[in-house]
């Protein structure tokens, strides 16, 4: 991801990112433009955590056929590489406090920051884990995933999940191309939601964009000078 002022190449750099056959990969369009700057080519490619589930899962049956379960991961405005300004992120939890009184929501922070953060918001609906491995379980059971980080909407891909990306504005998108998470802003994520989720076809189409993308992934891999390396 592009810090907000991306400083040029240093000559050691410039020479490390033009060695011959080197495979360079990014998940956003401004990346994409930065590096053609310098003449270096680069594959627009979703983030590899769309492999971190082989199968997927499928969420439990309903307490009511109207009541989804929403897991919402929430990341505090301040900490490094945040994507949602502190009243951004405010209006999120108005919202997702409103979503509650319909469906079943579960806050999830990614970090002990994160927790103390909305652990007082959310008493009783936030979940926290060390493990990285952890996130998986925690959203396997949803409907839907609400998040503003790219890299949590691609994991709820994994699972065969519909993602909601929550941005400030959506003139900011530059993302790779990713159709099966939805970009809102919060005035329309309860409308986003019920749309998302009433796509009948999702599982398919899903799984289908999923296997293609890791078709990519293994061509691209596979003429790589590591892979010819570890043939020799």
């Amino acid at each position: 991801e592009m810090p907000d002022h991306p400083t040029h190449f240093s000559p050691s750099e410039l020479l490390c990112f033009s060695r011959p056959n080197n495979v360079i990969t990014v998940k956003d369009r401004a990346t994409l433009q930065w590096l053609q700057r310098y003449d270096l080519n680069a594959q627009l490619l979703p983030c590899p955590t769309l492999f971190a589930s082989r199968h997927g899962s499928i969420a439990k049956s309903r307490v009511a056929p109207n009541k989804l379960k929403i897991a919402t991961i929430l990341q505090h405005s301040q900490r490094p590489g945040a994507r949602l300004t502190e009243n951004t992120l405010r209006k999120l939890c108005q919202t997702v406090t409103r979503l509650s009184d319909d469906h079943t929501v579960d806050i999830i922070a990614p970090t002990i920051d994160d927790f103390m953060r909305f652990s007082a918001l959310f008493p009783e609906q936030i979940k926290y884990s060390f493990e990285a491995n952890d996130y998986l379980n925690l959203m396997e059971d949803s409907d839907v995933v609400v998040t503003s980080s790219p890299g949590f909407a691609i994991l709820a891909n994994s699972l065969l999940k519909p993602a909601v990306l929550v941005v400030d504005s959506m003139t900011e998108a530059s993302l790779a191309p990713t159709p099966f998470v939805t970009m809102t802003e919060t005035s329309h994520l309860k409308s986003t939601i019920e749309r998302v989720v009433g796509n009948k076809n999702f599982i398919n189409e899903c799984l289908f964009w999923k296997e293609e993308v890791r078709r990519q992934w293994t061509q691209l891999l596979t003429k790589s000078p590591l892979q010819s390396a570890a043939e020799k």
